[in-house]
Parts: structure tokens; sequence; C-alpha cells
């Protein structure tokens, strides 16, 4: 296997954590957030503001900082933890690795932050 498939794995395995042990509405909330981090350090790998997120900063506490899992799935795509901030630890290069990452990570971050649609939600 590839490095990639299993960085895929680990984001996959963050994603089940974030989406079991979190309430439906911390999870949508949070996972909106996880999403723009993730689409603009996509598009702007380069610029400065998007490498970093403050974690003292009150939506990151209040949207994201208090989702069991979270904080794992910032760093699985490539974000690393210092005092008061996550940074961007990847090349501004936007190399295959990490864009097909933060692709696989944007799919399923879609999915989490407009919900899993039930059978019977129609039926109410």
């Amino acid at each position: 296997t590839t490095g990639n498939e299993n960085g895929n794995e680990e984001i996959e395995e963050c994603l089940k954590v974030l989406s079991n042990e979190n309430d439906p509405h911390s999870l949508k909330i949070g996972s909106q957030m996880l999403y723009l981090y993730c689409l603009n350090i996509s598009k702007n790998p380069a610029v400065p503001r998007y490498r970093k997120i403050y974690t003292n900063n009150t939506t990151f506490r209040t949207k994201v900082g208090n989702l069991v899992g979270a904080k794992e799935f910032l760093k699985a795509i490539g974000f690393e933890e210092r005092p008061n901030i996550y940074e961007w630890s990847q090349s501004t290069d936007g190399s295959d690795d990490t864009r097909s990452k933060l692709d696989f990570a944007l799919v399923a971050l879609e999915l989490l932050r407009n919900g899993p649609k039930k059978p019977n939600d129609d039926a109410k």
C-alpha cells in the first residue's frame, strides 16, 4: 500500500470517531468548520492565514475544540499541534499526496456536515 492509502485510513478512523462520539448538532457545526479549514488550505496552501488555526479563537473552541476526534482529524490531514495553534506542516506545492488527502477529507466532511439521510426522514 502507498502512504496515501494509509493517510486516508487514518482520516477515516478520525471521521468514525467524530461521527460516533459527538451529538448530531455539534457534529454538523464542527464538521462545517473542519470542512472550511480543509477547503481553505486546499485552495490556498501558500496563504499564511490559512496555514494556522488558533485554538484560543472562540469559534474554534466552541465549534471544533469541543468535538471528540477533531484534534486527531486535524493532525491526520496535515496540521501539527503547537502551543495555541494548529499549523499546516505540509509543503505549499500542492503535492498529489496532500491533495488526495484533502480531497478525501472534503468529500467525507461534506457527508458529515449535511447529516446522514435516514430512510424515514420524508415520512415525518
